[in-house]
């Protein structure tokens, strides 16, 4: 009884918001909680009660006003709500990580170097061009305004649309493609940015780079460029090893171009049952950005970014 009288009055000056992501499924008249430390089944009223204060948790809130928002549910009054197992609910979500005491508002994230940085993303048909708008979407957390160009074979694995969605400006596929705002879109689009990203980078663009072949979009975007080029391989273990590859990986860092290290992955071309981690991948998008803060950060400050 004195551990509840505590734990109230601890709570009593704190506010609680639902964690940002929860493992939590309803069926029928049951929730499923999926903690930290347990599962919990909840059934009936327990249920419905569990529900009602994450819908009230949804924003930062304290245990007054809990109580109050739940009594105005019930159409009762505080004093009438049995505040004990309310408590105990709310002590066991906490202690799951489904409720988290609130801060401060973040502060918006600073842009590397201030403004809006422009930055091409060229994507090249390797399997991660599915994970292309995840990239997209940090790119711009991170304070970057963001154009996309696609490979032929990149169109066949991540929607044009979805892009164009997240942008809010068309996705060039073409060196042909033609629209008023970009006549010559290789040309309008390397001279526009500060920074050439290319993610993923299969063999062939990577071959397209190295070589000046300029056939394909987005190598002639990394050729028309006076950007700094990053580029991502993403292939698997034997393509990226082979002397070919690792040639032109070669000819990329002689050239000046950035070239990120792999991460270990799978290889999807495999059957599920049969991949196994290898070193080829391309690293997660979170990794990427880090990657282009830091250069981007390095070229606001006029120093080169390496």
């Amino acid at each position: 009884m004195h551990r509840r009288a505590a734990y109230a009055r601890r709570v009593a000056d704190e506010l609680l918001v639902r964690a940002p992501v929860v493992r939590i499924v309803d069926h029928g008249a049951s929730t499923t909680v999926i903690g930290a430390t347990a599962v919990r089944r909840f059934d009936g009223d327990s249920a419905a009660l569990l529900r009602a204060v994450l819908e009230i948790c949804a924003r930062p809130v304290g245990r007054t006003r809990l109580l109050a928002e739940l009594a105005a549910r019930a159409a009762t009054t505080a004093a009438a709500v049995p505040a004990q197992p309310i408590d105990e609910l709310v002590e066991l979500l906490v202690g799951d990580g489904v409720l988290v005491v609130a801060g401060p508002p973040a502060p918006p994230v600073p842009s590397p170097g201030g403004g809006l940085r422009r930055v091409v993303l060229g994507i090249s048909g390797a399997v991660a061009a599915v994970d292309a708008p995840a990239l997209l979407r940090e790119l711009q957390v991170a304070g970057c305004e963001v154009r996309v160009a696609l490979t032929r074979n990149a169109a066949r694995l991540v929607s044009r649309a979805a892009l164009e969605a997240l942008t809010h400006r068309a996705v060039w596929t073409s060196l042909w493609q033609r629209d008023g705002r970009a006549v010559v879109p290789h040309v309008e689009l390397a001279e526009w940015a500060e920074l050439v990203l290319v993610y993923p980078a299969s063999a062939t663009t990577l071959s397209r780079i190295a070589t000046g072949d300029c056939s394909d979009l987005v190598a002639a975007i990394a050729a028309a460029t006076r950007a700094p080029v990053v580029v991502v391989p993403s292939m698997n273990d034997a393509m990226y090893g082979s002397p070919a590859v690792q040639a032109n990986l070669a000819v990329l860092r002689d050239h000046g171009r950035y070239v990120v290290h792999p991460a270990l992955g799978r290889e999807v071309a495999h059957r599920p049952e049969a991949r196994s981690a290898m070193l080829g991948a391309a690293p997660p998008a979170g990794a990427v950005v880090d990657i282009v803060r830091h250069l981007l950060r390095e070229r606001a400050a006029g120093a080169p970014a390496g």
